[in-house]
């Protein structure tokens, strides 16, 4: 069978002498990563573990966040990668409850917390990662997750309800990433800033292609730290650059000129996680006029679905997400007018935990729950998510519309319609939250918007915050928001 871990090795191998990995303490040439890739294979040898067995990778990026991962994938072992935030309510402890791993990885000061002296030990000099066994129940689903060939349980980030666990196969991989190479003519003169969560697809994906590609990583924990995001992108020449709508509109909201200066060799920006409003898309192509812009649309379900290019495109298309590639096919369906994906990179389905069995899809085919349309030349338009629509008044209100009108006005970043009924009098009423870096007037939103929708989707109460609360991977967290409307409204 195919391994998603042997093709990017291959790449590491290409790269050679090379620096493959960079991160803010520590750098790798593709032969040292290579190296420590056989020698912890060796340690996991001495494990018991089997193929299917899972493992949680408790790390949000740093430069031994892959290396671990390929070395897992390569024994045929299913990694589950978590987040180190203590706060998450569906953290490491969460996901031991639901995904019964053998064994975490992780840094001391959690490792502490798992284990004792005799259940942790050291994995490599100097390596800030330990290995943990945990004493958790093993129930017998290895056999089947082996049999599916699942390389990874990538948990949703729980923003709308209960997270869920996707299968994430082998294939799945492997289809994606030479998706990736081949849309964004990776190669190994490739230098990647990559500040996404290697917990999420998205970042992970992309880290893959760019490693199967011969090309060099460089890793930073978010970009928090907008200084030190601007000095490595302009010192090190990046060529490409896979970030969020989010992380763009601060870029070049605060700091236009500081990023078109020091990403002035910057080949592909590789766009995704929320939508991005066409008014950014112009702007990102204004300051960097021979830089490709670049989208995909697809959930962890069903990674890498389309690819659009907006570099040189028309206004009209700046909403597209595109055309699928490869044996990817989109369908709507008639009724509901719901996405439907089939292919080599949808998931098989979902794991919930070790005694239910796994939610398989019907016919190998994603119902996204996201609601779109296919235009002219086969250009897919996402426009809102089933069981995001708000009711209000006996209207059902589609929050997507709304906000990407409120982004369109010029001085907005983010915006996110929700709907909080009133505990006295059990009235409904529609709450519009913006963040912008400067005051933006009510009655200007209210104008723009009187022009574009009907006077029901009208928001009764437009309120400026300072950030709209959203996940690491940069979508916004519908359940916060409601609730942060309705803490402001009390």
């Amino acid at each position: 069978m195919h391994n998603i871990a042997n093709r990017v090795i291959q790449g590491l191998q290409q790269r050679g002498s090379l620096s493959a990995l960079q991160s803010p303490s520590e750098t790798l040439s593709g032969h040292q990563i290579t190296s420590t890739i056989t020698t912890l294979g060796k340690r996991l040898d001495a494990c018991g573990l089997v193929p299917g067995d899972r493992v949680l990778l408790i790390n949000d990026g740093d430069i031994y966040f892959p290396i671990f991962y390929l070395v897992l994938a390569l024994k045929k072992i299913v990694v589950v990668p978590c987040t180190t935030d203590k706060e998450n309510r569906f953290g490491f402890r969460y996901l031991i409850d639901r995904t019964q791993p053998k064994y975490a990885i992780a840094a001391t000061s959690i490792a502490d917390e798992l284990g004792n002296d005799e259940s942790v030990h050291d994995i490599l000099p100097d390596c800030p990662l330990q290995f943990i066994r945990l004493s958790v129940e093993h129930q017998d689903m290895s056999a089947q997750l082996a049999a599916l060939d699942v390389a990874a349980l990538m948990f949703t980030s729980g923003t709308t309800g209960v997270p869920k666990g996707v299968l994430v196969t082998h294939q799945n991989l492997l289809t994606t990433l030479e998706k990736n190479i081949a849309f964004q003519a990776l190669s190994s003169a490739t230098i990647e800033l990559n500040a996404l969560p290697l917990t999420h697809s998205f970042g992970l994906g992309q880290l893959n292609a760019t490693l199967a590609a011969g090309g060099m990583g460089i890793l930073l924990p978010g970009l928090a730290n907008l200084g030190r995001v601007l000095k490595t992108a302009r010192q090190a020449h990046v060529t490409n650059f896979p970030t969020t709508p989010a992380g763009l509109g601060i870029l070049t909201d605060r700091y236009a000129k500081q990023f078109q200066q020091s990403f002035d060799h910057l080949q592909v920006i590789m766009v995704n996680s929320a939508p991005l409003p066409p008014r950014l898309a112009e702007k990102i192509m204004t300051l960097l006029p021979k830089t490709r812009l670049l989208v995909y649309y697809g959930l962890t379900e069903a990674s890498r679905s389309t690819f659009a290019e907006l570099s040189g495109a028309d206004r009209d298309y700046l909403s597209s997400v595109g055309k699928p590639l490869g044996n990817t096919v989109v369908a709507i369906a008639e009724d509901s007018k719901e996405i439907l994906i089939r292919g080599d990179n949808v998931s098989p389905g979902y794991f919930q935990d070790c005694t239910t069995p796994l939610l398989l899809h019907a016919e190998n085919t994603l119902k996204t729950g996201d609601k779109g349309e296919i235009f002219a030349g086969g250009r897919l338009v996402v426009s809102g998510r089933l069981t995001d629509e708000l009711n209000v008044g006996g209207y059902k209100i589609d929050p997507l519309e709304v906000e990407r009108l409120t982004v369109a006005i010029a001085g907005i970043q983010q915006a996110c319609l929700t709907v909080v009924t009133s505990e006295h009098h059990g009235i409904s009423e529609l709450v519009l939250l913006m963040s912008a870096p400067a005051e933006v007037a009510e009655q200007t939103v209210r104008q723009q918007l009187s022009t574009a929708i009907e006077q029901y989707k009208m928001p009764h109460h437009i309120l400026q915050v300072a950030a709209i609360p959203s996940g690491l991977n940069g979508k916004i967290n519908r359940m916060q928001s409601q609730q942060m409307a309705r803490d402001l409204l009390t």
